[in-house]
């Protein structure tokens, strides 16, 4: 078998400066196709992935590792593959295993050590768009319980890129916090976004907010910085979520080593792939951490986040977006595969879902859906 074709799908809501889907499709000279997906990490993933299929055409796709390797070689000198270029092979990767998986006639996660876990527990995030009281992340919260969730994130200090909280910000945020804790109870876990602030302000904030008993709070310092996460880590008695931001398994390293974080989130989509991750997740077993994938993305990648943690010994809980937010558009992002995760979901509401043993990512891409929400177009690809 021999890689003939790589397709790029560049999908999203209205413009490529919105929310976009970079969505790949790989062919093969025996009829077997894989899909793959990553972050938008912005256009020129387009560039990233001409040159990869320019290597790609003619190699045997089972040979994922040797693959990696050689085109990582081919990045900025091989030393730092920088995450443009991560994020691109890491949908490419993801291809790759789904076209083994079905050459095989097996699910992805009987290549990468069988099924440890029957059901994954999964999280909602996005529920609280368009809430601005605390009343209002309250009533919404009640809601996402109500549809089966137990578990929620949410950002109460919000979007807007805050170093540092006056005392009036302080007490919006601990409100929040309060309103949503009161609304669900204390058998539903919630886990707090801490607003990538300054170090002080994080640590005062996170104290603030340990009598709500959050099972993480994530980055709440800027991301990629190992000192200042491990100070908030050991001033405040929460557990601290981080992981998204990192895009190699050096990196992971370095936080490791500080004890910067108790909950490892890593992105299949940026750093690298299935490989990658599994390596990542066997690291954060070495430090007794579970892993809790991140994955506010399309539906190629919720079905690659669900085959880990069918698979890791140490999987905690995967994050989860079912609801519609204003950047995206699930109306027809959860149609684009023949089977998602996301939509299913809600045919469940215990809190779980249930990966499917079809072979492969176990999902077809609807070309024509696809197709149809093309965003950006590259000439002579």
């Amino acid at each position: 078998m021999k890689i003939s074709g790589l397709n790029v799908y560049y999908v999203g809501t209205r413009t490529p400066e919105d929310w976009s889907y970079p969505i790949i499709k790989i062919e093969t000279d025996e009829g077997i196709s894989g899909v793959g997906e990553c972050p938008n990490v912005g256009i020129g993933v387009f560039g990233a992935f001409k040159q990869m299929k320019n290597y790609l055409v003619g190699k045997d796709p089972f040979n994922i590792e040797k693959i990696r390797l050689d085109l990582r070689g081919q990045a900025h000198g091989g030393v730092n593959p920088g995450p443009v270029w991560n994020s691109a092979f890491s949908a490419v990767e993801i291809a790759l295993w789904d076209i083994k998986g079905k050459a095989l006639e097996t699910p992805l996660y009987n290549l990468i050590g069988g099924r440890v876990n029957d059901k994954i527990r999964v999280y909602s995030n996005g529920w609280f768009i368009g809430c601005k009281t605390p009343d209002d992340y309250g009533k919404a919260a009640e809601m996402v319980v109500e549809d089966g969730f137990t578990a929620l994130k949410f950002y109460p200090v919000g979007f807007e890129g805050e170093r540092r909280l006056s005392p009036k910000r302080e007490n919006e945020v601990e409100n929040i916090v309060k309103a949503v804790r009161d609304a669900v109870g204390n058998e539903v876990d919630i886990m707090v976004d801490g607003g990538k602030l300054e170090l002080p302000a994080a640590i005062k904030l996170g104290r603030r907010l340990e009598k709500y008993h959050p099972l993480w709070l994530e980055e709440p310092v800027a991301p990629g910085n190992a000192v200042a996460l491990a100070s908030v880590a050991r001033s405040v008695d929460i557990p601290i979520a981080a992981g998204e931001n990192l895009w190699t398994k050096e990196s992971f390293r370095e936080h490791f080593e500080k004890g910067a974080f108790s909950v490892v989130q890593p992105d299949v989509g940026c750093v690298g792939g299935i490989f990658e991750t599994l390596k990542i997740a066997a690291m954060a077993d070495s430090y007794l951490l579970p892993v809790a994938p991140h994955n506010p993305n399309g539906p190629i990648l919720g079905a690659a986040t669900a085959h880990l943690g069918a698979s890791l010994t140490n999987f905690m809980i995967m994050e989860f977006c079912t609801y519609k937010e204003p950047h995206r558009d699930p109306l027809w992002l959860w149609d684009i595969i023949d089977f998602c995760y996301e939509k299913q979901y809600m045919k469940r509401k215990d809190g779980y879902i249930e990966v499917m043993a079809q072979p492969g990512l176990g999902v077809e891409l609807n070309e024509d859906v696809a197709e149809k929400h093309v965003n950006l177009r590259q000439v002579n690809f």
